[in-house]
């Protein structure tokens, strides 16, 4: 039998080659990284002072790598101290000092 080259990836679930090399899991079930049990993250979104409701979080993204997770935190518009965006000064303006940050889901 002849050698026909190398076989390129399935997916399987709709992940690109990209997000299955980093570990990234889509959460459906045919996902090969379920598998990996790769510890997933959350951000989160803290604010210095309390909502109407009493929360001081929110999740900004579910179930992302770690990787992810610091690349994202790394961006000065993710923190009321760096960031310039009209949106986040907006959110300062209106909900006080806040940062991201991330942790284990």
């Amino acid at each position: 039998m002849a050698d026909s080259g190398p076989v390129e990836a399935v997916d399987f679930c709709g992940c690109t080659n990209e997000e299955l090399e980093t570990g990234r899991r889509c959460d459906q079930s045919t996902c090969p990284n379920n598998d990996l049990n790769l510890p997933m993250y959350n951000i989160v979104r803290f604010f210095r002072f309390s909502d109407l409701a009493g929360s001081r979080t929110q999740i900004v993204k579910r179930n992302v790598t770690l990787a992810e997770a610091q690349d994202h935190c790394g961006d000065p518009e993710t923190s009321s101290s760096t960031a310039t965006g009209k949106a986040a000064l907006r959110r300062t303006s209106s909900v006080g000092p806040w940062f991201d940050g991330y942790e284990e889901a």
